[in-house]
This record gives structure tokens, C-alpha cells and sequence, in this order.
């Protein structure tokens, strides 16, 4: 890592040393001057950099030469651009990577478009907040035919599912112009073939959609992990909520035949009058107890800002056991550790 510290020599030594990890981190205005002007005077770095980490602050204002960096950098397979909001690869859109399989960015989608037209070859994407204000995201006219991970907000996301080979999908929203879409419509029979390998899924959900776990079972039964994540401002006006009825849960479960590992985050507790949250998650799991693969629940209730309360249950044999346990108040200086959740 490159810090404005160091004298000039040291910080080529240092951008040398990570070129022979194949990997370079910048997070710093000076260290992208630096490792751009070594780069240009010994190629031979440049094309030894296969992982590429580049995460200015907002306040940067030398973007033009982030250009001349992906420039040099043509045989990158892993790239991480995570810069502020104005458009730094413009220009250069249209650069092609022969070897790059994987993309993580927080750019506005319509910034990339031309990147991600270029380079079709590509087998992970992980995409932040959408930035149109219409209701169609400008990826709408991209083909990516090969990707097997992809993640970003479900309206997006939705446009680059036909005729992929998806393992991994994480639709969530991430911020405030992300296009809504219904889980009616993200899991409509037209999505079916597009998802048919999918075998892990993170969505977003409303607590009181009723519909929730049978609309994901009909769409993707081969799943083996699924995260489920509540957002409180999609919330219904219905009263009842999904988690109170186990015997719904338990007949979508058993439509997830290779389901092993099961996630769920609400943004309220669990408890039913004098019941405990745990005798809540326990009566869906007495429900489930003849679920063939199910083996690992993770529940994370009355979550706000990192609080709430975490619990993991484990299933050997026909016998779940809670073998974890955390609670942190919203009111609380501390955070969960919400290693588990993942």
C-alpha cells in the first residue's frame, strides 16, 4: 500500500513488490501517480498485474489518469474499481481485457456499459446502486453470456439473466434509484430458464409477502443456500407476517429438496406475545425436521445499523441445536459480528 509518506523510491519498491503478487492495491491519489508513472517505464510490471484493487476517494481529482492505468494493464483478470461518481474510464470504455473474468465496481451503470460490451467474456459481476432515473437500467443492453456470479439491485441484475450459466445471483437494492421490481415479476416463468443453475441466492424481501419462499422454490429448486434479506421500506400494509405461519415456511422448504443452508434478516423481533424469539425459530424448525438436506439456520432479528440479535442453529441428525448466540442493543456503541451472516 502506497502512502504519500514515502519518498518517491520507496514507494517504487513497494509497487514492485506487489506486482510480483500479481496484485496491486491503490487507495490514494499519489500512489495511483506513482504506480502509473513506474508502469510506464517498466512495461514488464504492468502486464505482471493481474489483480487490480483501485479505491479513490470522492475528493480525488486526477480521474483522466485512472485512463492511462486500465491502459496499461492488459492482462488484468480481476478488477475492483470502487470511485467517485463522476466518469473516470470515459473515453476508455470500449478497452478490452483478454483475460479479465472478473469485475467489482460502484460505478453508475450507465459508466459502464461500454466496459462491459467489450469485454462479454466476463464470469463475475458485482455491480452498486443504479443511477437512471427511468424505469430501465442502461445495462438493459448488455449481453453477458458466460457470467456465473452476478450481483446488484434486482431491477438490473433482471436484464442480465438471459441465456447466462448463473450459479451465484445476489439481487439487493442499494440505493435510492435503484428500479423497484416485484418479486412477482424477478421471479416470473420467463426467468425460469435463466435461472435454472442457480444453486445460491441473496434477495431482499417484505416480511409479510406471504409468497415469499413458494415464489423462490418455483423458480429455482435446486437452490442449496439462500440468504433472505428484509427491507423495512418495502413493507406491505397486511398484517400478518410470513415467519408466523411455520407450516407455510415448512411446505415451501420441502419444495427446496438441496436447500442446506438457510439465512434470514428481519428489522423486527421474532417473539409472539409471551414466546421467545427462539421458540419462534424453534417451531419452524420442529417443522421442518424432516427436511432431507437442511442442516444450518442463521437468524438476524431486530436488526438496525449492525444491532440486533444473531442466532445460528445446526442440525445433527434429527436434533437442531442453537450454537451461537449474540445480542447487541440499537442504542448500543457496539456492532454485531456478523461473520456469521454470510
Amino acid at each position: 500500500m502506497l502512502t504519500r509518506s514515502k519518498t518517491r523510491k520507496q514507494a517504487h519498491e513497494d509497487a514492485r513488490k506487489a506486482v510480483i503478487a500479481n496484485i496491486v492495491s491503490i487507495n490514494t491519489e499519489y500512489s495511483l501517480q506513482s504506480f502509473v508513472q513506474l508502469a510506464l517505464h517498466r512495461q514488464e510490471l504492468a502486464a505482471a498485474v493481474h489483480f487490480l484493487i483501485l479505491k479513490l476517494p470522492r475528493t480525488t481529482s486526477r480521474l483522466p489518469i485512472v485512463k492511462t492505468l486500465l491502459s496499461l494493464l492488459k492482462d488484468v483478470t480481476d478488477l475492483v474499481l470502487d470511485m467517485p461518481l463522476a466518469n473516470p474510464i470515459a473515453g476508455s470504455q470500449f478497452l478490452y481485457f483478454s483475460n479479465l473474468t472478473s469485475l467489482t465496481t460502484t460505478l453508475p451503470h450507465r459508466a459502464i456499459v461500454g466496459l462491459l460490451e467489450a469485454n462479454p467474456q466476463l464470469l463475475y459481476l458485482d455491480v452498486g446502486p443504479c443511477d437512471t432515473r427511468s424505469a430501465c437500467c442502461p445495462l438493459n443492453k448488455v449481453a453477458l453470456p458466460h457470467v456465473t456470479h452476478l450481483a446488484g439491485p434486482p431491477g438490473c441484475v433482471m436484464r442480465l439473466m438471459g441465456e447466462s450459466l448463473l450459479e451465484n445471483l445476489v439481487a439487493t437494492y442499494r440505493g435510492r434509484r435503484d428500479v423497484f421490481v416485484h418479486p412477482e415479476h424477478f421471479f416470473h416463468p420467463t426467468n425460469f430458464d435463466a435461472l435454472a443453475r442457480v444453486s445460491t441466492l441473496h434477495v431482499d424481501f417484505y416480511s409479510d409477502d406471504l409468497d415469499t419462499l413458494i415464489r423462490i422454490a418455483a423458480a429455482v429448486p435446486q437452490l442449496t443456500n439462500l440468504k433472505l434479506t428484509e427491507r423495512a421500506e418495502f413493507r406491505c400494509t397486511r398484517t400478518k407476517s410470513i415467519w408466523r405461519s411455520p407450516s407455510k415456511w415448512a411446505n415451501a422448504f420441502q419444495s427446496l429438496p438441496k436447500l442446506t443452508t438457510f439465512l434470514v434478516k428481519f428489522t423486527q423481533g421474532l417473539s409472539l406475545g409471551i414466546s421467545s424469539e427462539d421458540d419462534t425459530v424453534s417451531r419452524w424448525l420442529t417443522a421442518n425436521q424432516g427436511h432431507p438436506t437442511l442442516r444450518h439456520v442463521v437468524v438476524w432479528s431486530s436488526a438496525r445499523e449492525g444491532r440486533g440479535s444473531l442466532g445460528v442453529w445446526d442440525r445433527a441428525a434429527t436434533t437442531w441445536v442453537k450454537t451461537f448466540s449474540l445480542f447487541v442493543p440499537v442504542d448500543s456503541e457496539d456492532f454485531l459480528d456478523t461473520g456469521a451472516f454470510v
